[in-house]
């Protein structure tokens, strides 16, 4: 039964890994597309995808260590003791949007863009030179807790007011968790330039949101690449967000 129990544990983290390593491939394929600054988005996404990887094989590790595995066996009058707490930090499935999925802390790789982006009036240096960033302020639909995200987005041509921003998550099958907090609330804030203000949350859809998409895709290659790689398995979400 133990060793039964080891396969079971080592086919799940296998399995996990296997969700995480398509990041690591959109990073090489936007590699070959020739954008920079999708491609340092690409490799933080990959960064991060490693980390959980990383994370699933230390708690497989810990898992099916001798002393796990002695503490897993039934004690003297056939009650099993009691097996160890999952880490805080295991990995979860990936969130559908039905609830609030556990977000991993900012990357080292972001705080550095947001801290640039404060000290320099919203000017990011390096592969995002001369790319519109912003960033993103939204809370998590069940803690409440505030995240800041950096995102590319794409000014509306007619009106200063209103910018799209993608979520293309690297092109992972998924959606990232700040789209559903955001299209949930229908509200944030964002940091654009010198200035900060609240904004209302509208998600595009039809023809609308595949002439902004082909739009975006026109100016940096790398979000092609990410809607052939979603492509069959869900249509990269784009919202407006527009001063409240």
């Amino acid at each position: 039964m133990a060793d039964e129990k080891v396969n079971l544990e080592l086919e799940e983290t296998a399995s996990m890994i296997r969700r995480f390593t398509p990041a690591v491939d959109a990073a090489w394929r936007t590699a070959r597309s020739g954008s920079p600054a999708g491609l340092v988005m690409a490799l933080d996404e990959a960064s991060l995808a490693l980390h959980r990887a990383g994370v699933a094989l230390a708690d497989f590790s810990e898992a099916t260590s001798p002393a796990a595995r002695s503490s897993a066996l039934p004690r003297q009058g056939g009650r099993p003791a009691p097996r160890p707490a999952a880490s805080d930090h295991s990995p979860r499935p990936a969130g559908d949007g039905s609830k609030e999925q556990d977000m991993p802390e900012v990357t080292d790789w972001n705080t550095k863009i947001i801290d640039e982006f404060r000290a320099n009036e919203g000017r990011v240096g390096g592969p995002f030179d001369g790319a519109p960033l912003v960033l993103v302020h939204h809370r998590g639909r069940k803690s409440g807790r505030e995240y800041v995200n950096p995102m590319m987005y794409l000014p509306d041509e007619a009106d200063d007011s209103i910018i799209y921003v993608f979520a293309t998550k690297g092109g992972e099958p998924s959606n990232p968790e700040w789209y559903y907090n955001l299209t949930t609330v229908g509200e944030g804030s964002i940091e654009r330039g010198t200035d900060s203000y609240p904004v209302t949350v509208r998600e595009l859809t039809g023809d609308e949101r595949d002439r902004v998409y082909a739009e975006q895709a026109r100016r940096h290659p790398g979000f092609a690449d990410y809607a052939k790689r979603t492509e069959g398995i869900r249509t990269i979400p784009i919202l407006e967000l527009t001063r409240a």
